[in-house]
């Protein structure tokens, strides 16, 4: 194993949390360059840092982890995912949002019932009580719009629109592009469905929503595929 390697292996063990953090992020950014040998060596000491009592460790970890997915196999995909499905349950504010985050890429490379599990998850989590993890949520679902059944894609469609709704505008914008992301996805009647709720949006009295709902309009006026 390359010597900077093992010596971040070594640093995710340090007492320091700063330390452990900083591991996390050069793991993360060096994951394209390791060997098979080395991932298979990083790979389950990233996943047992999403565990770590430090939380900006645990939030580190699960950025760097994002770094790793196209190089995972079927049963590497499987641990991740119950382990940012047990990350998205943690009651720390700031690592649950990015634990959605992470989901929605996984997601991509998942099985049609992996996904319906991941699904489930960032429905759920659009009408968390944290407006952090809403947003994150409603970004990882605009994420997987090339992924869904149609029945999926009508509980997406409900649950973004409910969040162009919402008291923080964050969560309004993030709602805005996701709809937007969907919008090459979408039926006649899906889309008759939800243009009236981004026309509405994009009159909205913040600037920064009016521009999210008129850029997810102008995905409307693309080419369907």
């Amino acid at each position: 194993m390359d010597e900077k390697i093992s010596n971040l292996l070594i640093e995710l063990k340090d007492k320091e949390n700063y330390v452990r953090q900083s591991a996390c992020e050069a793991l993360g950014l060096l994951a394209g360059a390791l060997t098979d040998d080395d991932r298979s060596e990083v790979l389950p000491k990233l996943l047992a840092a999403v565990k770590d009592e430090g939380k900006y460790v645990r939030i580190a970890a699960l950025h760097a982890l994002e770094s790793f997915w196209g190089a995972l196999t079927e049963a590497d995909l499987a641990e991740a995912l119950a382990v940012l499905l047990a990350a998205f349950k943690q009651e720390n504010l700031y690592v649950r949002p990015t634990a959605c985050e992470a989901l929605g890429s996984l997601a991509l490379l998942l099985t049609a019932a992996e996904r319906s599990e991941v699904l489930s998850a960032l429905l759920a989590a659009v009408k968390d009580k944290d407006w952090r993890v809403r947003q994150a949520a409603c970004e990882a679902l605009g994420s997987l719009a090339g992924t869904l059944t149609a029945a999926e894609r009508a509980e997406v469609i409900s649950a973004l629109m409910d969040a162009v709704k919402d008291p923080y505008e964050d969560v309004l914008i993030s709602a805005c592009w996701a709809l937007g992301a969907l919008a090459c996805v979408l039926t006649a009647d899906e889309r008759s469905e939800v243009l009236p709720v981004l026309i509405k949006a994009s009159k909205n009295e913040i600037c920064w929503v009016r521009s999210a709902a008129s850029y997810a309009l102008k995905k409307f006026k693309e080419p369907e595929n």
